[in-house]
């Protein structure tokens, strides 16, 4: 990820995603990636497929999935993560020092919130958006009113610090919807007036879609000249916060660095000043805040090395022996820094993984039973689309 990016790599990168703006450039890169069956369903620019499409991610597709699945099957290098700074062990005085260089970053309006709320309450039980959810505490609030709230905190903490207005302090919150959730949750926030924030400084903004795709690499369609579509992760925030114009809007308003976290996370520290000046003082691009597991068989992500490089394992990519393996000097786990999705990010890390396509991510393969048309690759010889979808694994 710290490849130095290329300017005339960046440059075709941007102007293709500029040039999918008319139906013949939207069929040429279809045609390019071999998608013959959904040029008919984007003839022109008032289509349903073609509103799909446009914005979406479309060339190198199934070259990304291809190589997704290679390294899929192919077994990982698990090595544990050197180097875990454990902040409460640090001095006092250093962690007061570390905390009141994250609040004066934040008086000085460079750090920015970013919270992931794309997801439905599906499994609570509820179709709104899941930050809308009353978890149950003798208070009622939601999820976002939390977040909301201990936002208000922060900036209180950091006025303190820095010996000003609170007025003055600025602290954006920028929310990842998604098209399920959108309309939902920017009306939630307005029936709420905001939660207290100024109304300015919280922007929604929708997280990207990708066509979902059969093993063989083809455009699932789901009837009704429509495409099958399903959101492209967390992994996809970079890029819609780009594209959005939301990352460039707050580079204006002098935002240097975020504090992610997900919506669903009731316990987090939102932009923990603490964490923040560690983050500045170390002059990282990027960071993550990890908890210890509760047990070596927690069903927790976990901080690891994989070539050299860092990464997430899923607890089901790490055998039994191995995630109880301990450090023989401390008897502490070696796979025991559980990630819970709270990170830090510089400005300028999020606009290069957007930009360089040495540094796109890949693809994170999810198998999904999708009601969509069979692809060509099931269909007879001479056959074609049936009349209705059917359930396609």
């Amino acid at each position: 990820l710290q490849a130095s990016p290329s300017s005339s790599s960046i440059a075709t990168r941007r102007l293709l995603s500029a040039a999918m703006r008319t139906a013949p450039e939207v069929r040429a890169v279809l045609e390019a990636e071999r998608q013959l069956h959904i040029l008919p369903l984007v003839a022109d620019a008032g289509s349903p497929a073609f509103a799909q499409l446009v914005g979406a991610n479309l060339p190198g597709l199934r070259a990304r999935l291809a190589k997704s699945l290679r390294a899929g099957e192919a077994e990982r290098a698990v090595e544990p993560f050197p180097g875990v700074c454990e902040l409460g062990s640090l001095p006092a005085e250093e962690r007061a020092a570390l905390f009141d260089d994250g609040c004066r970053l934040i008086a000085r309006g460079a750090l920015a919130v970013l919270l992931l709320a794309g997801g439905q309450g599906t499994r609570l039980g509820s179709s709104a958006p899941k930050g809308c959810y009353d978890i149950g505490m003798p208070s009622g609030k939601s999820l976002f009113q939390y977040h909301a709230e201990r936002l208000l905190r922060v900036r209180q903490l950091a006025a303190a610090a820095a010996g000003v207005d609170v007025s003055t302090v600025r602290l954006p919150l920028a929310v990842m919807t998604s098209d399920a959730t959108h309309e939902a949750t920017s009306r939630f926030f307005a029936e709420h007036a905001h939660f207290g924030l100024p109304p300015a400084d919280v922007h929604f903004f929708e997280q990207g879609m990708l066509p979902c795709l059969s093993l063989e690499g083809e455009i699932l369609v789901e009837g009704a000249g429509r495409v099958a579509m399903a959101p492209d992760g967390n992994g996809g925030v970079y890029s819609s916060l780009l594209k959005s114009g939301l990352l460039d809007k707050l580079e204006t308003q002098g935002v240097t660095s975020f504090f992610q976290l997900c919506v669903d996370n009731a316990l987090c520290r939102l932009a923990d000043p603490m964490f923040v000046g560690y983050c500045v003082r170390e002059g990282a691009e990027c960071a993550s805040k990890t908890v210890p597991k509760a047990h070596a068989h927690e069903r927790v992500g976990v901080l690891g090395l994989q070539h050299g490089r860092a990464c997430v394992f899923e607890y089901s990519e790490i055998d039994a022996v191995t995630a109880e393996a301990v450090d023989s000097k401390t008897g502490n786990l070696l796979f025991g820094t559980a990630h819970i999705c709270v990170n830090w990010f510089a400005l300028a890390f999020v606009r290069r993984i957007a930009t360089d396509p040495s540094c796109a991510l890949p693809l994170h393969v999810a198998r999904k039973t999708v009601r969509a048309l069979p692809p060509p690759s099931q269909l007879q010889a001479g056959s074609s689309f049936p009349a209705g979808p059917s359930e396609v694994a």
